[in-house]
């Protein structure tokens, strides 16, 4: 499974649960996650998406801390199976 697939199915999930995912990316910083999730309930979600056995890199992990620090919404989903398991917190 590549990563691409993986957004993508990311991206069918989002969309047909009402949502919208749109992809990120910042002119003037590396290392932002790949989409925003804007779901149905409200919440805005900063979505990382790798395959498995893939890793971040260590601009990617400094965009993680600070998105913990500032208590932001954000997930590194590593497969289809972990984008259906995030997707439980909506049902």
């Amino acid at each position: 499974m590549t990563e691409k697939e993986i957004e993508a199915y990311f991206v069918r999930r989002v969309t047909t649960n009402g949502g919208k995912a749109y992809k990120f990316r910042s002119v003037t910083q590396r290392g932002v996650a790949d989409r925003i999730a804007c779901m149905p309930n409200g919440e805005a979600w900063f979505i990382e998406l790798k395959k498995p056995g893939g890793r971040l890199s260590a601009l990617q992990e400094v965009f993680a801390e600070e998105m913990n620090h500032t208590k932001q919404r954000y997930a590194c989903l590593w497969s289809k199976e972990d984008v259906d398991e995030w997707f439980k917190r909506f049902d």
